[in-house]
């Protein structure tokens, strides 16, 4: 009899520690998920900040490049009745000036800013599957294209868009959101910690038509039961980088 009982009680610690080394591995994987969605999320920074200052001063360059295209436009037309074997740079010119001349009338300056900023004023609990996140504290609405009663953003401007979310879920829980352009995904935000409250951050960059919506919501199938939503950590925001034709 105390042979057996001894058997149960190794069995008891051999289980427990299986588990507990399965929880672990566990952590260390979603650690190193984090740790590549924090390099990822450092690359498309870079990304934003060279998009950033190539479109800087967009009316300056627009200027600098048409007094070129005139300067050039000038420089061949003094070599008309001239023969283009005597002088062979020459011949290079037109197609430069064609080219800036593309280059000038590709970009297209927006008089009317758009951005937003938006998050929770209070913690969500146990979302269900495919919830949309309605943000309803506004730090920024330029141009007034969120609307935090059904927390969308609509596009006002055909053109090149940049988005983000944050989410900070309650220890011992994850949770998966998306952000998706007209029901579609093109973004996911992932946050979840054994021990602490874990945060998730994500960003992507996306071509909208006028009228295309956006927004936040609960992944439809990965995330836990009786989760905690913490509302001061969980934002969205988003930007027009540039109008497009």
């Amino acid at each position: 009899m105390k042979e057996l009982e001894e058997g149960r009680n190794e069995s008891s610690v051999y289980s427990g520690e299986r588990e507990n080394r399965l929880l672990w591995e566990e952590v260390v994987s979603l650690r190193r998920a984090q740790s590549r969605l924090e390099a990822d999320l450092k690359h498309m920074q870079t990304k934003i900040k060279e998009l950033s200052d190539e479109n800087a001063c967009p009316k300056q360059k627009i200027d600098e490049l048409y007094e070129e295209k005139l300067e050039l436009k000038s420089s061949t037309s003094d070599v008309d009745g001239e023969a283009a074997v005597d002088h062979p740079e020459e011949t290079v010119r037109p197609a430069r000036a064609k080219s800036l001349r593309f280059l000038v009338n590709s970009v297209v300056l927006s008089p009317n800013p758009i951005a937003f900023s938006v998050r929770l004023t209070h913690n969500i609990a146990n979302p269900l599957d495919n919830d949309i996140f309605l943000f309803d504290y506004l730090v920024i609405n330029s141009g007034n294209a969120y609307n935090k009663n059904n927390g969308m953003f609509t596009a006002p401007l055909k053109g090149i868009y940049a988005f983000s979310s944050s989410i900070l879920t309650s220890a011992g829980k994850y949770e998966e959101v998306m952000i998706v352009r007209n029901v579609v995904n093109f973004c996911n935000v992932f946050s979840g910690d054994m021990d602490f409250w874990g945060p998730g951050f994500n960003m992507a960059i996306t071509e909208l038509e006028v009228g295309d919506a956006v927004w936040v919501k609960v992944h439809g199938q990965f995330h836990a039961t009786g989760t905690t939503i913490n509302g001061g950590w969980t934002t969205f925001s988003g930007f027009l980088l540039y109008e497009t034709e």
